[in-house]
């Protein structure tokens, strides 16, 4: 069994060090972490901490860097997902085009 420790927040220059430890591009990380550029950019700058689930997840990575070569990313069907708490039930919409792009 694995176990993990929470860390609470990563700094700009652990993500920073995390992603070239992982020898990940910006881009990379973005598409792995299912963020945008701008949020790794962000991240990275003098001004960004990463806190929550996006912080353990770099976490776990930066104690078990083999896991990144591991990861599948899949494929991005919909555009848009949502999700939300009603009362103590996660609830999810998901959005879609209705074009022959979007449809299957």
């Amino acid at each position: 069994m694995i176990e993990f420790v929470v860390q609470k927040t990563v700094s700009a220059e652990e993500v920073k060090a995390i992603r070239q430890r992982l020898h990940l591009k910006q881009r990379e990380l973005a598409d792995l972490m299912n963020v945008s550029v701008k949020t790794v950019e962000h991240w990275e700058s003098s001004k960004g901490t990463v806190k929550g689930a996006a912080a353990v997840l770099l976490g776990i990575l930066w104690d078990r860097s083999w896991l990144a070569e591991k990861l599948e990313i899949p494929e991005k069907v919909f555009p848009l997902r949502l999700r939300y708490m009603y009362h103590d039930r996660l609830c999810t919409v998901m959005m879609w085009r209705n074009d022959s792009k979007g449809s299957k």
